[in-house]
C-alpha cells in the first residue's frame, strides 16, 4: 500500500472521532515542510507534494521547534500560523499537533474546521491515539521515498549512461558546434529534470558571460535582475571551480521583481585547465540540491568542454588541410604554368626559322603556341582563384570548369569539351565541392589516363544538379584500386559533405567516368 493511501486510512479513521473538515499530514524534507497525505478537501490528490520553505516562515520553524498542539480558534485573525490556505477555502478553526517518534519531531498534523472557535483541548486528546500510527506511517513514508528516490537517480543515472553514447556519437559527427551544443542543451533538460540550462562563453577576464546555446528559456522569460544572479552565481563558480547552488532566488531580488526561475545550479566550465565559461541549470521553483545533482551537472559539463575542444580542434584541422591543399594545388599550377610558358618561349623563338624553312610546320607550331598560350592563361586564371577564396566563391561553376577545361587542354595536348545544360544557382559549399571533384578528377587524367579526349558535362535542372567527368583513357579495375588512391575517398568525401552522390566508373582500355549528382531538395540557393 502507497503511504498516501495509509495516510488516507488513519485520517478517515479520525474523522470518526474528531468531525473536521480538511486534514493535512506534513513532514520535513530537505528544509521545507512538504504535505504528504491529507482527507476532506475537495481534490486531495492535487495537494500533494505541496511544500513550505522553512528557511523564509520563522511562524514555522516556530511551530516545530515548540513541538507543541496548537489551537487557533480563527485563522483569520491570525493568518501568520496558517499551514495551507484555509481563509481562502473558508476554513477558520485550525488544530496542529507534532507527529513524533522517539522523542523527535518528524511531521505535523493540521485539522481545520469551518466553524470558528471548533478546535478544544478535549479535542487534543481525542487525536492522541492516533499520532503514533501517524509517526509509524510517517517513518514508513520516509523509506518509501528514500527507496524512490534512489531508484529514480538509479534509472537517471542509466538513461545518463545511455545518453552519454549518443553524445559521443554526437561529438563524432559532422554537425556544427552550435548543433552539438543545442543537442546537450536540449538533453540536459530532458535528463535532469531542470525547466531551462544555458551555456555561457567568458568573454573577458571580468566577464562578463556571454550564452553560446540555450533550452527552456522564452525570448523574454529572464528578467533582468535574474540575469545578474546568475552572471554572479557563474562568476562564483569559476573563481571557486566549484558548483555553485541558489535555493530560492526570491531573496535576492529588490523591489517589485519576481523570480521567474526560483532555484539554479552553476557549474563552471574548463578546458584544458582554462575557464571557458559556465552551464547553468534552472527550476521554476525553490529545491534543495544534492550532492548528486551537482555530479550529474559535472557531467553534463565534461560534454560540452569536449564538444567545444573538438570544436576548436576540428577548426584548426580543417585549416590546416585548406592551408596544405591550396599550398599543393599552388605549387603544381606553378609548376605547370613555368612548364608551359617554357615551351611558349621555345616555340617563339624557333617559330621564325621554322617558318622560312617549312610553313606548314610553322603554322602548326603557330596553333601550338596559341594552345600552350590559352594554356597558361586559364592556369594563371586558376592560380589567383585559388588564391583569392573570395572571387573562387563568386565566380560561376561554369567558368571554373572552363577554365579547368582549358588548362587541361594544354597538358594532355588533347581536346577538352565542356557542356552546360540549364542554370540556376545553388549553395556556395555546393559549388565549391563539384569544383574540387571536377579539380581532382582532371589531375588524375593529366596523370595516368593518357587519353585523347576530355568531356565536362555540367546539367542543372529544379530538382538536381549533375556533374559528369569522363575520358578515353587507359582506364583501370576499380576492384584492384584502393579508396585512398587517385583521390577516390577524398572525392567521395566532398559529394558526402553536401548531400551529393558519387559514381565512378571505369574499365581497362575503355576510359573514366566520375559522375556526381546534387538532389537540390531545400530550394536554397546563393
Amino acid at each position: 500500500m502507497a503511504p498516501e493511501q495509509i495516510y488516507e486510512l488513519i485520517l478517515t479513521e479520525l474523522r470518526q472521532v474528531v468531525p473536521f473538515d480538511g486534514a493535512s499530514v506534513l513532514t520535513r524534507h530537505n528544509g521545507r515542510l512538504v504535505l504528504v497525505g491529507s482527507a476532506g478537501w475537495s481534490n486531495p490528490a492535487a495537494l500533494l507534494g505541496l511544500s513550505v520553505d522553512l528557511a523564509r516562515h520563522e511562524t514555522y520553524r516556530a511551530l516545530l521547534k515548540r513541538a507543541a498542539p496548537v489551537i487557533v480558534p480563527d485563522v483569520r485573525q491570525q493568518p501568520q500560523v496558517q499551514l495551507e490556505p484555509l481563509s481562502v477555502l473558508g476554513q477558520r478553526a485550525w488544530l496542529g499537533l507534532p507527529v513524533k517518534l522517539k522523542g523527535r519531531v518528524i511531521g505535523w498534523l493540521g485539522l481545520a474546521k469551518r466553524e470558528a472557535g471548533y478546535f478544544t483541548v478535549d479535542h487534543i486528546g481525542q487525536v492522541q491515539p492516533f499520532l503514533s500510527r501517524l509517526a509509524i506511517a510517517v517513518e514508513t513514508g520516509r523509506h518509501y521515498r528514500v527507496e524512490q528516490e534512489r531508484r529514480l537517480e538509479a534509472e537517471q543515472r542509466r538513461q545518463i549512461a545511455e545518453s552519454l553514447g549518443e553524445m559521443l556519437a554526437v561529438l563524432n559527427s559532422n554537425k556544427s558546434l552550435e548543433e552539438i551544443l543545442s543537442f546537450i542543451s536540449t538533453r540536459t533538460n530532458q535528463l535532469l529534470g531542470t525547466d531551462a540550462n544555458a551555456i555561457y562563453r567568458l568573454t573577458g577576464p571580468d566577464g562578463p558571460f556571454q550564452p553560446v546555446a540555450a533550452q527552456g528559456y522564452p525570448a523574454d522569460e529572464l528578467t533582468a535582475q535574474e540575469l545578474v544572479v546568475a552572471q554572479d552565481a557563474l562568476a562564483e563558480s569559476v573563481a571557486t571551480q566549484e558548483p555553485v547552488t541558489i535555493t530560492d532566488l526570491a531573496p535576492r531580488l529588490t523591489g517589485q521583481a519576481r523570480a521567474r526561475y526560483q532555484a539554479l545550479l552553476a557549474v563552471p566550465l574548463l578546458i584544458k585547465g582554462e575557464v571557458y565559461g559556465g552551464l547553468v541549470l534552472s527550476y521554476r521553483r525553490p529545491r534543495r540540491f544534492s550532492r548528486g545533482e551537482g555530479e550529474l551537472g559535472t557531467i553534463f559539463r565534461g560534454q560540452v568542454a569536449l564538444a567545444i575542444e573538438n570544436g576548436r580542434l576540428r577548426l584548426k584541422v580543417e585549416q590546416a588541410a585548406v592551408s596544405a591543399e591550396r599550398n599543393r594545388l599552388a605549387q603544381e599550377l606553378h609548376d605547370a604554368v613555368s612548364q608551359t610558358l617554357f615551351a611558349v618561349s621555345a616555340i617563339a623563338e624557333a617559330l621564325p626559322r621554322v617558318w622560312t624553312r617549312h610553313p606548314a610546320e610553322g603554322e602548326q607550331g603557330l596553333k601550338q603556341l596559341h594552345l600552350l598560350s590559352r594554356t597558361a592563361l586559364a592556369e594563371m586564371r586558376t592560380l589567383l582563384l585559388e588564391l583569392r577564396p573570395a572571387a573562387l566563391a563568386e565566380t560561376r561553376l561554369a567558368e571554373l570548369l572552363r577554365q579547368l577545361g582549358d588548362a587541361m587542354a594544354g597538358r594532355i595536348q588533347a581536346p577538352v569539351e565542356l557542356t552546360v545544360e540549364g542554370y540556376r544557382p545553388f549553395p556556395a559549399e555546393v559549388k565549391l565541392a563539384l569544383y574540387r571533384i571536377a579539380q581532382e578528377a582532371l589531375h588524375n587524367i593529366a596523370k595516368h589516363a593518357h587519353a585523347s579526349q576530355v568531356e565536362i558535362k555540367l546539367v542543372s535542372q529544379p530538382e538536381q544538379v549533375s556533374l559528369r567527368i569522363s575520358d578515353n583513357g587507359y582506364g583501370f579495375d576499380p576492384g584492384t584500386i584502393l579508396p585512398h588512391q587517385l583521390g577516390l575517398s577524398i572525392m567521395a568525401e566532398r559529394a558526402s559533405s553536401v548531400g551529393a552522390n558519387f559514381r565512378l566508373e571505369s574499365q581497362p582500355g575503355q576510359g573514366t567516368a566520375v559522375t556526381v549528382t546534387w538532389p537540390n531538395q531545400s530550394g536554397s540557393a546563393t
